[in-house]
């Protein structure tokens, strides 16, 4: 019985992978991916990267750094929080033209609604406008896509994860991690400016984008793709 359970196991967990592909391959495309999105179309050259949980009072200014010597505009989402925290450094995202998106007020699920419009209020005392959304841990609950969407909120999750936080968290050596030449034309990749392994990784990824001709850019630019 316990072999036969864990067969059927498996073949959940297939169904289940191949049901989130399918949705992600439908989400890809326009208009769709402007309401929820994982990934832009694979015919497009360009790869968003993203930051989530800033700002951090150092290890942002670091992902900064090396994001203007590569000339290159990225999407951070925000804590609400954090930004209360540090608004210097949420200052300095803005001041470098990089885009601001939402990941709620204080990275807990309660209450989407309320945290983001905290977050939007705060963002607006910067001169910012945000339409963009990432829900945390990238648990989008049916009454929070509702509430994005009636409110011309886009959802952006993403289709690669760098996992910096988590080779920080466990003091993996370098190199010991899956490769980013895995990274294709219409990429949304996910990183966190809170860890000193993040702009370790965006250099990383960026010679691999040169190497490939692929370009980075903001969130905005993939979902407004043809």
């Amino acid at each position: 019985m316990a072999g036969d359970e864990c067969v059927e196991s498996g073949k959940l967990q297939l169904l289940k992978w191949l049901a989130k592909g399918l949705v992600a391959e439908f989400c890809s495309y326009s208009p769709v991916r402007r309401v929820v999105c994982w990934r832009s179309d694979r015919r497009g050259r360009k790869v968003a990267l993203t930051f989530d949980d800033g700002p951090d009072p150092i290890h942002t200014r670091e992902v900064l750094d090396v994001l203007e010597s590569k000339s290159v505009r990225s999407t951070f989402f925000v804590l609400g929080q954090a930004i209360e925290r540090n608004p210097r450094v949420f200052q300095d995202i803005v001041d470098a033209g990089h885009e601001i998106g939402i990941h709620g007020y204080n990275h807990k699920l309660a209450d989407m609604s309320s945290q983001t419009r905290r977050t939007l209020e705060i963002v607006s005392r910067f001169g910012v406008r945000s339409s963009l959304f990432r829900p945390p841990h990238g648990i989008l609950e049916p009454a929070t896509g509702l509430w994005m969407a009636l409110n011309r909120m886009s959802v952006v999750l993403w289709s690669v994860d760098a996992r910096d936080s988590l080779r920080h968290e466990r003091k993996t050596p370098p190199g010991s991690h899956d490769s980013f030449d895995r990274i294709r034309g219409g990429d949304i990749v996910l990183l966190h400016d809170d860890n000193p392994q993040c702009a370790m990784d965006v250099r990383e990824i960026l010679d691999v984008l040169d190497r490939e001709g692929l370009d980075a850019a903001p969130v905005s630019a993939l979902l407004a793709a043809a």
